[in-house]
């Protein structure tokens, strides 16, 4: 793969940080969630969608591009092809149709801000199931070799909840200011 690894050897993300990780995003979750969960109403949540849709591509094609360039010598080479390292964008092309499908879903239900987080855990499980046993992640970079693959996984599940319920938030923020706007 590489001759160098631009992080120091004793460098690792072990099954522990994942787990003290995973605490943090929980507690994350709860707070972010109780207060979505007492502001958000479902007729306010059915007229998220586009709102939803930008918000999630802006969210992650920022976060991908980010972590891409930032991570790339010393983790995601091991496990994408060398053409993906400047793709951050089209990683939020396909979460902007993600958010949009979550909406769709989503708005059938009721207790949207409890549907969107599971699912949005949910997302996060699938998506680093594959990664981990299909991609490699936890055996191919040096940085992860040796975590548990179960402990990244729950990290995972947190991890990408706190990220759905931030979307969420900042689509209903938004959503406000134009319905104010509009009414004044």
């Amino acid at each position: 793969m590489r001759d160098n690894n631009d992080m120091p050897d004793d460098v690792r993300m072990t099954s522990l940080l994942f787990l003290q990780a995973l605490g943090v995003a929980l507690v994350l979750d709860m707070l972010v969630g109780a207060v979505l969960y007492q502001i958000m109403r479902p007729d306010l949540f059915c007229q998220l969608g586009v709102i939803i849709l930008v918000i999630s591509g802006l969210f992650f094609g920022v976060v991908w591009t980010i972590v891409l360039a930032w991570g790339w010598d010393w983790f995601y080479v091991y496990v994408f092809p060398m053409w993906m390292k400047d793709m951050g964008w089209a990683w939020g092309v396909a979460y902007a149709l993600v958010g949009w499908g979550m909406w769709w879903l989503v708005k059938r239900f009721g207790k949207p801000v409890l549907v969107w987080a599971a699912l949005g855990g949910l997302e996060g499980i699938v998506t680093h199931a594959w990664a981990i046993w299909v991609g490699g992640v936890v055996s191919k970079p040096p940085i992860i070799q040796g975590a548990n693959p179960w402990a990244v996984l729950a990290f995972a599940c947190f991890e990408k909840m706190f990220y759905w319920l931030v979307i969420l938030g900042i689509s209903a923020g938004i959503c406000q200011l134009f319905i104010r706007i509009k009414n004044k």
